[in-house]
């Protein structure tokens, strides 16, 4: 977040208060204006890929089977993967 080129970082979970605790936890960093969070379910593989699609970089970690292969179609072509 502190990374100048860096404009916006969103957290995205279906748990508002795992949201709501990150964002305070990370309210103190460098950045934190930075910081969006919004509720997500996963599983709504159409309500993840139009999140994603407005980003470059997207972390991975979490993404599997038919979501991983929704955000690759979603990404732009010079998008970072993050793990």
């Amino acid at each position: 977040m502190s990374d100048p080129q860096v404009s916006q970082v969103t957290l995205a979970d279906m748990n508002q208060q795992q949201l709501d605790l990150a964002k305070k936890k990370l309210s103190g960093m460098q950045g934190a204006e930075k910081l969006e969070v919004t509720p997500l379910d996963l599983n709504d593989t159409a309500a993840a890929s139009r999140l994603m699609a407005g980003f470059d970089a997207v972390s991975r970690r979490f993404l599997t089977g038919p979501l991983a292969r929704a955000s690759a179609r979603q990404l732009r072509p010079k998008s970072l993967w993050l793990t």
